[in-house]
């Protein structure tokens, strides 16, 4: 495929390569990777965007992943706005360099309208659009995770290393705590460590979606509340939902939609059915 073209709007906002401290178990870019990449895209993006509207408050960050990536490969970013599924849209897509096929697509929504020096705005690529989650943000409420629905699957502290230079804390840190907090709830669902080793198996995520709330800084105790919100027959879906504990405020909410991969063929393996029908029992109401 070709890169992305300034004539078609887009604008060179992210390059660099996938180090091995950015890989996961499964030998390939890590979640966290993807989210530094687009942080620093939309950072780059505002920078060069003359009309000053992406000093709006980003409300969700919207994540497709299309190709693995293993240590060594470059890569690089482009964006532009779009005329896209949230109130102020831009797109972004990465492309990795060793055979330019696209990686990852991701959609940042603002809270409002955005501007482009051409205008109207292109529709987002469709490979950008969500699959397996609804555009629309996640409604800022805590789950109920009692009769074994969900658990709390994590509990931390923000520290001043994760936060960025205007004091919050950063997409990456966010998705190391659901990176830490989502193999409690896949236990919970039946996919435990040994069942994952015994079956030559990784834990994948195919789309994710951030949705902002109060938003965290150094030094906020934080916890996770996680439960399953759907099953298909190769995927399910989680929720994580990350609680401000001195008040019980709702600071994010991440959604990925995930699934069994076989570590040798890459080949994503299909629910089994006996799991299937004790995951019916624990979706979140």
């Amino acid at each position: 495929m070709n890169l992305p073209s300034p004539q078609d709007g887009w604008t060179e906002t992210g390059r660099g390569v996938v180090n091995s401290w950015d890989c996961d178990e499964n030998a390939h870019f890590n979640i966290q990777g993807y989210l530094s990449a687009f942080d620093v895209a939309g950072r780059h993006f505002a920078l060069v965007s003359a009309d000053g509207s992406l000093s709006a408050e980003r409300t969700v960050r919207h994540i497709r992943y299309h190709a693995e990536m293993p240590a060594g490969e470059p890569f690089v970013v482009h964006s532009r706005y779009a005329d896209g599924p949230y109130t102020g849209t831009v797109e972004h897509r990465m492309t990795a360099l060793g055979n330019t096929r696209l990686a990852a697509t991701c959609l940042d929504g603002y809270n409002s309208a955005l501007q482009a020096e051409n205008s109207p705005l292109p529709a987002p690529s469709d490979d950008a659009l969500g699959r397996g989650l609804p555009p629309d943000p996640a409604a800022l409420v805590r789950p109920d995770i009692t009769e074994g629905r969900g658990l709390v699957t994590h509990r931390g502290v923000v520290t001043p290393a994760e936060c960025g230079p205007d004091g919050w804390l950063l997409d990456r840190f966010y998705f190391a705590r659901v990176s830490d907090a989502a193999p409690h709830i896949w236990g919970h669902a039946g996919f435990t460590h040994d069942w994952l080793i015994e079956t030559t198996a990784g834990r994948v995520a195919m789309e994710i979606k951030l949705t902002y709330g109060m938003g965290l800084q150094a030094g906020d105790l934080i916890h996770i509340e996680s439960g399953l919100i759907a099953i298909a027959a190769k995927t399910f879906t989680l929720r994580h939902v990350m609680v401000r504990s001195r008040d019980g405020a709702v600071a994010a909410i991440a959604e990925g939609v995930v699934l069994v991969m076989h570590l040798d063929t890459r080949k994503v393996i299909p629910i089994p059915d006996v799991k299937k029908d004790a995951l019916a029992g624990r979706l979140l109401s």
